[in-house]
């Protein structure tokens, strides 16, 4: 059924019905041969009533099918990881590499709409700080997709020091606070938004780790 399953996936991303990443041939075979069957089937089985025709042949079936699958599967398991050749990494690497590709594609669709918007008719730009800002992210994207490693240290420092700033913002807020100059109001609104930066800043870290 995870054949069938895949399959399903395959078609209905075709179509562009679902999004979700396909597993790959091999990472679907070792899940069909990892569907052992054991305690559950047994349980199942056992709970049937006694009365019930045929209960005996169940019983039979199910004991068959754990045998087979813990005697014969089981024990064939590794070697099969190994054929196949499925690694956690290369799942990994394919994921990040289309993550960064899409960040890529996002910064350049979201500048090439700040430019449109900001050119006007004789040449000067109505938004030249926002411009610059989302130039800076299509520099930035692309950077790290060529060279993720090199650019994994900075990254870390960046989210590091916004993390920092945000504390910092806090910390004055809630001081401002104490000394009266901000009422109960202000303080939830500013906290709110730094809430939001904190989980923006977390979330992106968090992802990329």
């Amino acid at each position: 059924w995870i054949f069938g399953t895949d399959l399903l996936h395959r078609g209905a991303r075709r179509f562009g019905r679902m999004r979700q990443a396909e597993p790959s041939f091999a990472t679907a075979t070792l899940l069909s041969w990892a569907g052992m069957r054991g305690v559950v089937t047994l349980a199942a089985a056992l709970s049937l009533p006694v009365s019930l025709p045929g209960r005996d042949i169940v019983l039979i079936c199910a004991f068959a099918v754990i045998l087979v699958t813990v005697l014969l599967q089981a024990p064939t398991l590794a070697p099969l990881i190994r054929l196949l050749r499925v690694s956690g990494a290369s799942e990994l690497i394919l994921r990040r590499d289309s993550e960064d590709l899409a960040w890529l594609r996002m910064a350049q669709a979201q500048h090439a709409r700040i430019a449109a918007l900001s050119h006007q008719p004789d040449g000067t730009e109505r938004h030249p700080r926002l411009l610059e800002q989302y130039g800076h992210r299509v520099r930035v994207a692309a950077a790290y997709r060529a060279d993720r490693d090199a650019h994994e240290p900075r990254r870390i420092d960046h989210f590091n020091a916004i993390i920092a700033a945000i504390a910092a913002g806090r910390l004055a807020v809630l001081r401002m606070h104490r000394a009266g100059e901000i009422d109960d109001r202000v303080l939830r609104t500013l906290e709110y938004e730094l809430d939001l930066q904190q989980m923006a800043a977390e979330s992106q870290a968090e992802d990329e780790a």
